[in-house]
């Protein structure tokens, strides 16, 4: 019962930072669209897809 309870939190973690990954993405590619970057230069950086820094710009 431990080791499903470790494996759960391992899960949890892993889970964790791959959304803090991208919230950190995202966070970027705001500021880099504040300061003029387009949406190819600011997709390159970031990792994003051209569609997701398009979606950042919409909101």
């Amino acid at each position: 019962m431990n080791q499903g309870r470790e494996e759960g939190t391992e899960q949890g973690r892993a889970q964790g930072k791959a959304e803090g990954k991208v919230e950190e993405k995202i966070a970027i590619a705001r500021n880099l669209l504040g300061i003029g970057l387009d949406v190819r230069k600011v997709s390159e950086v970031t990792g994003l897809s051209e569609l997701e820094v398009d979606a950042l710009i919409s909101k």
